[in-house]
């Protein structure tokens, strides 16, 4: 369709318009032709092509209008107007190249404006996306920085593992920081999973990481925990969870996963289930020790009635007094049992660990060959510390003893002691969660055989040892941790095979100025009081009708009841007594420290002594009671002893002897 011309259209008209009157005139006054022709004609092409269909249509007609002029007037040459056709032709001509030109000019125009105009429209949608893709960017970003917090806040690390070239290809910090490494370090150390990288996981769960990562190739997602070593030495366990990233072609190409440090988790599990072991043994022990202990005070008093008896019979006197080591030997086994399930009664005192470890080679040689060197070191003004002094020296001989068979060739045993001011910075330092404070550390060192990492675990779980059958109980050691927990302090143990071994025992000091609780010695008596009505409350029938019998030899008038039930209302019947004699756990509504609160509402000044055969929360129950307490099996001597304490009104702190 032909355009109507613009102004600035037919401006490119205006020498086709000058030569359209230029060429009659000129042919009318003799000018040479064709040449004026010939630029009619160009200026038509060049009118229709600058301009457009609308200017060349009009160049046309200034072209058809002269060549008719010219037809009319009979001037010009023949071949353009000579003729009817001619001329025809000649208009034909010059309108066909205007309008031809001219449209060929409106289509590139046309087209040239779909160009700019889609280029506009293209612009526009690069700039909208190009702005798109910024803002995407930022919210990827505040979208990564706020996954990374947010892992971290949950302490998940996460990671890209390659599946086709093996290699991990992004970590996350967190998850280095599991491993004790950079990002940067992790990524070169686990560079082929199926190679030696696999040196940091623990031998006996390599097999399952290499099996699970083989499952993530074959397109399976993977959950797995295993146990790895840090840079540092230190065993550290580590959750993870990988899904598969597929490819057009449903191929495996990478995994993504996250990662959960399990270390505090395992560990806080181990010491849970330590804690629950060793309550379940404490509570097991307890009650074995009070049978047991009934048993032996049984066959104790029973041994000493018979002493009585026998005059001086040296020959059976002998045999009585290895019957009652025999007894004590019990008792001594049953007070470790006790000591290692934690339940063993105490009794502290303001100790030198100076003089302990002084005292060491003046023993030490009953029990150490003359192949062992012992040196013994110890600094000066050591702290003093509050320990039971039997139970220490026990603790060491067991430590002596195990290194003792550690060195079965010989070899070098060092014992020593060191003051130690322990602050919350040293904890961080070291790992170490000894709180701070003053402490008196007692080291014991061998150059033993030493001792693997398996081993180190369970060294403290009572009856587990490394010695053959009958060379060891295995709780020696349970028995040292389990003084040094009911002393406050802790134990820390190093080996590595081959180089020794070395315990260390920290004893928390005394603080300047804090009270020191001294037992004082019971009142020697020499006469008992004859006469006194003792209330006797004990389940167990043997050790009743033993205590009933004792009692009667000594002077005293005893009443005996199988429960604290029963003495209650035996006391209702024939009492008041003079002093209550009681077990601390029996059968029945009333225990023993249940019994003397009940009878003390009737009898307030009524003076208590429980016997009991376990230690722990039923000795302390006993002494909120406000009674004494003696530990089972007893002697008749310190129980009269005892009673006339009880009697006279002086309280004793501590078991008699």
């Amino acid at each position: 369709m032909i355009k109507m011309p613009t102004m600035r259209g037919a401006v490119f008209a205006i020498p086709a318009m000058l030569l359209a009157v230029l060429v009659p005139l000129g042919l009318m006054n003799g000018a040479p032709m064709p040449p004026p022709f010939l630029l009619l004609y160009m200026s038509v092409m060049a009118a229709a092509l600058l301009g457009g269909s609308g200017t060349g249509l009009l160049a046309g007609c200034f072209g058809a209008g002269t060549v008719v002029f010219c037809h009319v007037s009979g001037i010009g040459p023949r071949l353009l107007v000579g003729t009817i056709f001619s001329t025809a032709f000649g208009i034909l001509i010059y309108l066909g190249t205007g309008i031809v030109l001219g449209l060929l000019r409106d289509q590139r125009d046309r087209t040239l404006l779909k160009l700019h105009e889609a280029e506009a429209e293209l612009r526009l949608r690069l700039d909208e996306e190009t702005a798109a893709l910024e803002a995407s960017a930022k919210i990827l970003n505040v979208s990564e920085v706020q996954l990374d917090q947010a892992a971290r806040i949950a302490k998940l690390g996460y990671f890209v593992f390659d599946a086709q070239r093996n290699l991990c290809t992004v970590c996350s910090k967190r998850h280095a920081e599991i491993f004790g490494v950079s990002s940067e370090e992790f990524i070169s150390m686990v560079a082929e999973l199926d190679g030696n990288r696999l040196a940091f996981i623990h031998p006996e769960d390599q097999p399952e990481v290499r099996e699970k990562y083989r499952r993530l190739r074959a397109g399976e997602e993977i959950d797995m925990e295993y146990r790895f070593t840090r840079s540092d030495g230190s065993e550290g366990y580590i959750r993870e969870f990988v899904v598969p990233y597929f490819d057009e072609a449903g191929k495996a190409v990478r995994g993504i996963g996250s990662s959960i440090d399990l270390t505090e988790v395992r560990r806080t599990e181990q010491t849970l289930l330590h804690t629950q072991k060793m309550d379940a043994i404490g509570q097991l022990t307890g009650g074995i020790a009070h049978d047991f202990n009934n048993l032996l005070a049984v066959v104790l008093g029973n041994l000493e009635l018979v002493e009585e008896q026998i005059g001086e019979d040296t020959e059976l006197r002998e045999e009585i007094d290895a019957a009652k080591g025999a007894v004590a030997q019990g008792a001594d086994l049953i007070r470790n049992m006790l000591s290692f399930a934690r339940k063993a009664r105490l009794q502290p005192r303001q100790l030198d660990l100076g003089k302990v470890v002084g005292d060491v080679k003046q023993w030490a040689a009953r029990v150490l060959p003359p192949t062992i060197e012992v040196e013994t070191r110890a600094d000066d003004d050591l702290y003093p510390v509050m320990a039971d002094p039997s139970s220490t020296q026990s603790a060491l001989l067991n430590l002596i003893v195990n290194a003792r068979d550690a060195m079965p060739d010989g070899g070098r045993l060092t014992i020593e002691t060191t003051n130690l001011d322990f602050s919350a910075q040293d904890g961080e330092e070291s790992g170490d969660v000894l709180a701070p404070g003053r402490y008196v550390q007692l080291a014991v060192r061998d150059t033993g055989s030493g001792m693997s990492r398996a081993d180190l675990d369970r060294i403290f779980d009572p009856f587990y040892t490394t010695k053959r059958p009958g060379e060891g109980s295995g709780l020696g050691l349970s028995m040292v941790q389990g003084f040094m927990s009911q002393t406050g302090g802790v134990v820390r143990v190093c080996s590595e095979p081959g180089r020794g071994t070395t315990f260390r025992l920290f004893f928390p000091a005394l603080e300047v100025g804090q009270a020191v609780v001294r037992n004082e010695a019971p009142p020697q008596i020499e006469v008992p009081t004859i006469g006194a009505r003792i209330l006797v409350a004990e389940d167990e029938e043997g050790l009743r009708d033993l205590l009933l019998k004792m009692l009667r030899r000594s002077g005293y008038l005893p009443s005996v009841a199988p429960s604290g039930d029963a003495a209650l209302l035996l006391d209702q019947r024939e009492g008041p007594f003079d002093l209550l004699l009681s077990d601390v756990m029996m059968p029945g509504r009333l225990q023993g420290p249940d019994l003397a609160t009940e009878l003390r509402k009737v009898h307030p000044n009524m003076p208590v002594i429980f016997l009991t055969g376990q230690g722990g929360d039923h000795a302390e129950l006993a002494e909120t009671a406000h009674g004494l307490r003696l530990m089972k099996p007893i002697r008749r001597e310190a129980l009269i002893r005892s009673i006339e304490c009880a009697l006279s009104g002086t309280h004793i702190l501590v078991d008699p002897a």
